[in-house]
């Protein structure tokens, strides 16, 4: 009785450890250098950032989905009354453009360097908004937000 109870107890054991590596042999490793997001702000590596008056920004964005990305565009939204930011509603300007098709990629790479305007369009204390947005195959697209407050 004891070494039927002892066998039970050794396989249950293996089935454990063998349920442990398979489960861990499935794990996705096809994102580079730990990106676990659709759209990663490189540089500047925050979404949230203070720039002065004709500054200029660089921007380096990787893009990445499991499907081939078609295009990306960059908006741009200005908040002066400070009321937070709404994207179905809210206005924004399309400034940067780029279509990536036919190319089959699924990480693509986009670096730049834009300018904050000087006072005119933009005033010290206003809070723009640069929304990127990838666009990929099967009609998936994804946004994300970066905060520029103007001081």
């Amino acid at each position: 009785m004891k070494k039927n109870k002892a066998f039970v107890f050794l396989a249950a054991i293996l089935m454990v450890v063998a349920g442990s590596i398979y489960l861990s042999a499935c794990k996705k490793t096809s994102t580079p250098d730990g990106i676990k997001e659709p759209i990663t702000f490189m540089v500047p590596d925050t979404n949230w950032i203070e720039k002065k008056l004709s500054d200029s920004l660089p921007i380096k964005v990787q893009f990445t989905t499991d499907r081939p990305i078609d295009s990306i565009a960059i908006f741009a939204n200005l908040d002066s009354l400070h009321y937070g930011f709404d994207p179905s509603a809210d206005p924004k300007f399309l400034i940067v453009k780029k279509a990536f098709y036919p190319d089959t990629n699924n990480i693509q790479v986009y670096q730049s360097t834009l300018s904050i305007p000087a006072a005119g369009s933009f005033g010290q204390g206003d809070v723009a908004r640069l929304i990127f947005t990838m666009y990929a195959r099967g009609n998936l697209s994804y946004s994300k937000v970066m905060r520029i407050d103007i001081k």
